[in-house]
């Protein structure tokens, strides 16, 4: 399925698509999971190495946007061509919510 001098084995192994259709948004929670704990360990880091400088709505705002548009041209397959652009809708979606989300909070 994957050759093993390919760099980008484990992103292509996430977002290939194993025939469930609830896997798309299995993918797109852990996606999200994984996101929040990268970013919450990135402020902790930023606020013990540099308490005095505030970006933490920088790196919320890096975390929570989508996966760029580009990957569906590196895919080989149409049918990957297809799971991923749906991926990729469905993480943009979810991106919009997070920002209304933090309008609200503020």
């Amino acid at each position: 399925m994957f050759s093993d001098d390919d760099p980008f084995q484990m992103v292509a192994f996430m977002l290939y698509d194993l025939g469930d259709p609830s896997g798309k948004f299995l993918r797109v929670f852990l996606k999200g999971l994984i996101m929040i704990v990268l970013g919450a360990a990135f402020i902790g880091v930023l606020k013990l190495l540099w308490p005095e400088t505030d970006l933490t709505a920088a790196v919320i705002v890096m975390f929570l946007l989508p996966p760029p548009f580009v990957l569906p041209v590196f895919a080989d397959d149409a049918d990957q061509r297809a799971y991923v652009s749906s991926v990729l809708s469905i993480c943009t979606l979810v991106s919009i919510l997070g920002f209304a989300l933090l309008a609200v909070i503020g």
